[in-house]
């Protein structure tokens, strides 16, 4: 690969990146790179999802460079999945599971692209529709998770969830996350549900603070189609949940609405570099104290 775009995300630490020393020790070993802008000029939509400026993306583009923490990295992916264009991802956050490398890896990282020592890492990626009074009213896809959470901050929500429309069971609780392979190791993680491997054809479906003990989450093969209906739990009670594709600012239902989730045709391709490892990285990120 020779042609790249640079996404920094301004409003984090990426910002304090000099970009013009990468784009020219880009051109200085053989490539070509130019900086993809954020969006300027332009409230953000209520869902979050305008990030990069994919106007401004060249068609010849082989490979973008994100630098930034997982929630940059996931804000360009949802973008960058529909034209199939490789990331190579630098972390500038704190966990960055879903990146490469850290900062000072990133020139060596770069060499290895330019000179085609790499392997690509499909991953898997959910497309979600959230339907409402029986009409779809919302449908985008997600890299990390789907999640169903309540709206209010001591409130409860009713979920039931079905699998390839057979019921698998009914929840109380602070709703529902629906993760991929990749988004297990966030949102999930965090509320008890399994670590999947990146290679895994499979969705996590794991309850959020259940009120019962003896209530599980469950692993489903990709092909399944997940829904998760949200139940009237109070009859004052008529903005029920929230529903979040890959931690966006949501979109508020009612009771009666559901949510479906499926398998995307778009994937999303990661670079990898000589030396990554999965189970190094999360052996790293676990049990070296930053999670």
């Amino acid at each position: 690969m020779k042609k790249f775009c640079l996404i920094a995300n301004e409003r984090t630490r990426a910002a304090d990146v000099n970009v013009p020393e990468i784009l020219s020790y880009i051109s200085g070993h053989g490539g070509e790179c130019y900086e993809l802008p954020n969006r300027h000029g332009n409230e953000p939509s209520s869902t979050g999802e305008s990030f990069i400026d994919m106007e401004k993306l060249l068609s010849d583009t082989e490979c973008a460079i994100v630098l930034g923490g997982d929630g940059t990295i996931l804000q360009s992916a949802r973008q960058l999945a529909e034209r199939d264009i490789p990331i190579l991802a630098i972390n500038l956050g704190t966990f960055g599971f879903l990146a490469d490398g850290e900062k000072e890896d990133m020139h060596s990282a770069i060499d290895h692209v330019l000179h085609e020592d790499y392997k690509i890492e499909r991953r898997l990626m959910l497309d979600g529709s959230v339907i409402s009074d029986g009409r779809e009213i919302y449908t985008s896809n997600a890299l990390n998770d789907i999640v169903v959470a309540r709206s209010g901050i001591v409130r409860v929500i009713s979920t039931t969830v079905y699998v390839d429309k057979t019921e698998f069971n009914s929840f109380k609780g602070d709703g529902i996350i629906v993760s991929t392979p990749t988004g297990s190791t966030g949102y999930n993680l965090s509320a008890g549900g399994p670590i999947l491997m990146p290679g895994t054809a499979s969705f996590a479906i794991t309850p959020i603070c259940p009120h019962s003990f003896n209530l599980h989450g469950i692993v489903a093969p990709c092909r399944s189609e997940v829904t998760i209906e949200v139940v009237q739990s109070k009859k004052t009670q008529s903005e029920e949940a929230i529903v979040s594709f890959d931690g966006n600012r949501g979109i508020r239902i009612n009771a009666g609405a559901r949510v479906r989730v499926k398998m995307a045709k778009e994937t999303l391709s990661f670079i990898r570099t000589p030396g990554y490892e999965f189970l190094n990285v999360l052996r790293e990120k676990i049990h070296g104290g930053r999670i």
